[in-house]
């Protein structure tokens, strides 16, 4: 069977349940999208020079902080 035709047939059988077991299957559902969703958020995320460092790819510090002194080096202007 499919998913798509058992989805069908869980719609069926939930549209014969009685508003209290609808109420509570949605209770039970939510709680446990709670759940899945929880395990998702689990890993913290990565810097982009944290994702690039193990390739040998990143960065360094003395490359950032180069851009960055550049970038401040016009900082203000006077014609803006």
């Amino acid at each position: 069977m499919t998913e798509k035709a058992m989805l069908n047939e869980a719609l069926e059988v939930v549209r014969r349940l009685s508003t209290f077991d609808k109420i509570s299957l949605l209770e039970h559902v939510a709680s446990s999208l709670k759940d899945d969703l929880a395990g998702l958020n689990s890993k913290p995320l990565e810097t982009f020079k944290g994702i690039l460092a193990p390739l040998g790819a990143g960065p360094s510090d003395e490359d950032i902080d180069a851009v960055r002194r550049a970038l401040w080096a016009s900082f203000p202007r006077e014609d803006v």
